[in-house]
């Protein structure tokens, strides 16, 4: 009963957010989505192994800045090396799905930054120096001047 979580204090469990992305345009049966869990930055991911990505909410849709596979989705997606630069794009979110084979996490990694191509996950990329003057938008009042390459790396 509804008043039951009244009366004792506790509230109800939140409600599980999720999001699909899309991995594949085409194929037999269509497009191909994968559903991705959702939680704010600093939330508690699962100690799992799957697929991350970093992601920036703009009223209607998502842009995701940065896509990374791992064996341990807890350690790797909280002290990841691009998560500060992730945080100066307008990073919020973190989106992952629960993966155990490694070849799919591989798979799924590659198409999502194929299909969605973040920035972040650029090899050899640009710093954020060069982000900037190529009109990528950066949260303000933040010290550009020495930030390192961007490349791409797995857990």
């Amino acid at each position: 009963m509804v008043w039951n979580w009244l009366l004792s204090g506790s509230s109800p469990a939140p409600a599980r957010r999720t999001v699909k992305w899309l991995v594949s345009l085409g194929g037999l049966h269509g497009p191909k989505l994968v559903m991705m869990d959702v939680l704010r930055l600093g939330e508690r991911l699962p100690s799992r192994p799957g697929v991350f990505l970093y992601a920036a909410h703009n009223e209607r849709h998502w842009t995701c800045l940065f896509v990374g596979e791992t064996k341990d989705l807890r350690s790797r997606s909280g002290s990841h090396e691009c998560l500060p630069e992730a945080l100066l794009l307008g990073a919020t979110h973190v989106h992952y799905v629960i993966m155990s084979d490694k070849g799919e996490r591989l798979a799924t990694a590659e198409r999502l930054i194929f299909m969605h191509g973040p920035v972040l996950n650029a090899i050899e990329g640009p710093g954020l120096n060069e982000l900037v003057q190529q009109g990528v938008p950066v949260m303000a009042g933040q010290d550009l001047s020495e930030q390192p390459t961007i490349t791409l790396a797995h857990g």
